[in-house]
């Protein structure tokens, strides 16, 4: 489990994960992958879910964002953008935590 830090951006060396709070999994109708908290549910598109899947509590931003860089064949500081900014609005969702 990831400790939160509430004040602190995510940063390169950050390390996120899902909240405890939340939870993916796949959508019995549709099939499509889905984040799941008490409060919501998010149907995830393709991008989010290997972002999410990603975000193991072991993993830093970094790491995450140059996997997905060669993966999407992206440059990595387009992908880490797209990442910080996707992350920090679930944290204010409370479905996501980092620590640093």
């Amino acid at each position: 489990m990831i400790e939160p830090s509430p004040e602190s951006p995510l940063q390169p060396n950050s390390i996120p994960g899902i909240s405890p709070r939340a939870r993916i999994q796949t959508d019995k109708v549709t099939g499509n992958p889905v984040l799941i908290s008490q409060e919501s549910v998010l149907i995830l598109n393709a991008t989010a879910a290997d972002i999410l899947a990603l975000c193991d509590g072991k993993r830093k931003v970094c790491e995450i964002s140059a996997k997905l860089a060669t993966q999407y064949n992206a440059p990595v500081e387009v992908i880490s953008t797209s990442i910080v900014t996707y992350l920090t609005k679930l944290k204010q969702l409370n479905l996501v935590s980092w620590r640093e």
